[in-house]
């Protein structure tokens, strides 16, 4: 299973919540490129060019983040995608 999201983080942002988003995995740092394996499972990252979306005279950083999980059950990866998407919401309330 392949997704791509576009996230209001920086690089470093990103990897500062990283550990928290995989659920504690051992993972492999490649500057872009992420990876982690656990118990049969893969889990790979890749991180796309940073740019700044700007809105009126608000502006934020923005990158594309691919999740690619493999070995996953469809009921597995939905958890997984779904504790990664808690993990990096932002919201004000």
């Amino acid at each position: 299973m392949k997704r791509t999201r576009t996230m209001a983080y920086t690089h470093a942002e990103f990897k500062r919540l990283l550990p928290h988003a995989l659920q504690n995995r051992d993972y492999s740092d490649r500057g872009r490129q992420i990876e982690a394996n656990d118990s049969g499972t893969r889990i790979l990252i890749q991180l796309g060019d940073e740019y700044e979306r700007r809105i009126a005279s608000l502006s934020m950083p923005v990158c594309d983040v691919t999740l690619e999980l493999q070995g996953f059950s469809d009921d597995q990866a939905q958890a997984f995608l779904d504790k990664f998407d808690r993990t990096y919401r932002r919201g004000g309330g």
